[in-house]
């Protein structure tokens, strides 16, 4: 009588292991890609709560859109529970939570915050939150801007209020309780901070997070809308193009407010590929037209 044999051959153990191998090798970029897209419109849907939080803000401040940032109003000169206080923080009640800010692509460092360790990834446009009110004389004879009233925005639907930019990394161990925490709350421009070359002039200057969504970024609007969209501004390197940021309709090509004021004669390197949406600090200083200026 022959005995039954138990388990299995190495010939059937490698046949088993191979498939496995293959099978995994297929499904892997497949849980890659749901992944990616969870964390999209995990973003999308943050970004899009924030838009609404400013409008809601509108409608209780006299249609005025919040400060880019106040600064020193805080006990015992105010009623601010921050010496410096960002827009994030002044929407914040708007939304009921903070976690909003951050966004779940963004893999840099987080800081110890009351809502836990978080890190700040949405940033305002500079020409639509441009209001700087900062309490006299913490910086000398410096006067900020007013702000924006909602009635100067012709077109809402097409003006950027919003976008995903990465915390710009501090030295302080607890950013959030020190004027550090409203560094880069303000996007500038709309190059993107991962697709340049480590050897172009211009990669110190990125701004837009893009290269976690594979060449796109989140964005919000003026009038509470968001939208995730693809980069579409082109920049020659070495003689070939490539992308490098975005063009929005009815913005400048111009990285910087007092770069290019007339709009003509853009330069090469630094016009091509992406809208302005810089605002000067103080209010004897310039801002890029937004959408129907």
């Amino acid at each position: 009588m022959r005995q039954r044999r138990l388990g299995f051959t190495l010939i059937e153990l490698l046949v088993v292991i191979a498939i496995i191998a293959i099978l995994a090798a297929i499904l892997f970029p497949v849980f890659t890609q749901a992944k990616l897209a969870a964390k999209k419109i995990t973003a999308t849907s943050n970004i899009k709560q924030i838009g609404l939080g400013s409008v809601l803000y509108l409608n209780d401040n006299d249609d005025s859109y919040a400060p880019k940032l106040r600064l020193g109003y805080n006990s015992p000169n105010g009623p601010d529970p921050y010496l410096a206080m960002s827009t994030d923080r002044i929407l914040q009640p708007y939304m009921k939570t903070y976690q909003v800010f951050s966004s779940p692509a963004d893999s840099g460092r987080t800081y110890p915050t009351p809502y836990g360790p978080l890190r700040r990834t949405i940033a305002v446009a500079s020409n639509l939150f441009k209001s700087t009110q900062i309490r006299p004389p913490l910086f000398g004879t410096f006067v900020g801007k007013e702000p924006r009233a909602d009635s100067t925005v012709p077109q809402p639907s097409d003006t950027i209020a919003f976008g995903e930019r990465k915390m710009c990394p501090t030295n302080t161990t607890d950013p959030w309780n020190r004027e550090d925490w409203y560094y880069c709350i303000q996007l500038n421009n709309t190059r993107t901070a991962d697709e340049l070359l480590p050897t172009e002039a211009a990669a110190p200057y990125g701004e837009v997070m893009t290269k976690v969504y594979s060449g796109g970024a989140n964005w919000a609007y003026a009038d509470g809308h968001a939208k995730f969209a693809k980069m579409n501004g082109s920049h020659t390197v070495n003689g070939s193009g490539r992308l490098w940021g975005f063009r929005f309709p009815g913005y400048r090509q111009s990285p910087r407010w007092q770069d290019n004021p007339s709009n003509n004669n853009p330069d090469a390197y630094w016009h091509a590929g992406l809208s302005c949406l810089d605002s000067g600090w103080g209010s004897t200083e310039g801002d890029c037209p937004i959408p129907g200026e």
